[in-house]
């Protein structure tokens, strides 16, 4: 074979396999940048997601601990019978509104928190799958026909009540605050509560026989509590002894 020709078929084959090695090459480029495209993305968006976790700590917390307080008061302290059954006009107007209103409040930041994540897949989040799976567990818990029908709250009732509490202030979305949820007395709103004042008046009669569903909640929002507030620096410890 003449030497020319076999200098340029092997320079081809060379170039052939240059060509095959820069694109091999080019392609695991590729894979490598999108790899770490796909990881930047997943980190940043754990860390969105864990900056609105960090942003609402506080306001579910004190929401989780009030509810918490006034399930313990009824089924332990007597509270509908002192304060709802036996008090004065006001006192009974007090006790009843202001049960409505710490349900009202747990369900108005819940809502607030479901709202600002629901493009992240929390499941995916190790630092945010517990809080997940505790707010799902309350949430089952108010919705769940296997207790007694008191204080039973259904999945689309439950972000309707929290949809009606919510206000906007400073481009921030808070809860409304207790006097303007008494004073609001428009039918729109008020048609949301009706079953809970009965379910209180229910409660007023006889707690032990309907009180179910309140124990179970009551444990599941001191477990959330446990878990927002570990060190005990908001709640302390006395305060959050399960029914």
């Amino acid at each position: 074979m003449d030497t020319a020709i076999l200098t340029a078929m092997i320079a081809a084959v060379v170039a052939i396999i240059s060509a095959v090695i820069s694109i091999i090459g080019q392609i695991r480029v590729a894979k490598l940048n999108a790899k770490f495209a796909e990881k930047k993305e997943a980190r940043g968006k754990r860390q969105q997601a864990e900056d609105i976790i960090s942003k609402y700590r506080e306001p579910l917390a004190h929401s989780a601990y009030d509810l918490q307080a006034k399930l313990f008061n009824i089924m332990r302290q007597g509270l509908l019978q002192v304060y709802y059954v036996k008090g004065n006009e006001s006192e009974r107007e007090y006790t009843l509104q202001n049960t409505i209103y710490v349900i009202a409040q747990y369900l108005c930041w819940r809502e607030i928190i479901r709202r600002e994540i629901q493009f992240f897949d929390l499941g995916e989040i190790e630092s945010t799958q517990k809080l997940t799976e505790l707010m799902d567990h309350i949430q089952m818990l108010f919705l769940t026909d296997g207790l007694d029908p008191v204080f039973r709250i259904f999945r689309g009732e439950q972000r309707a009540i929290g949809e009606k509490m919510i206000i906007s202030e400073n481009d921030r979305q808070s809860c409304l605050g207790y006097a303007t949820f008494v004073e609001n007395q428009d039918d729109s709103f008020r048609r949301w509560f009706r079953q809970l004042e009965k379910d209180v008046e229910l409660l007023s009669k006889d707690a032990l026989s309907h009180g179910e569903r309140l124990i179970l909640l009551h444990h599941a929002l001191i477990d959330l509590i446990d878990y927002l507030d570990p060190d005990c620096l908001r709640f302390q410890a006395k305060y959050r002894t399960k029914i």
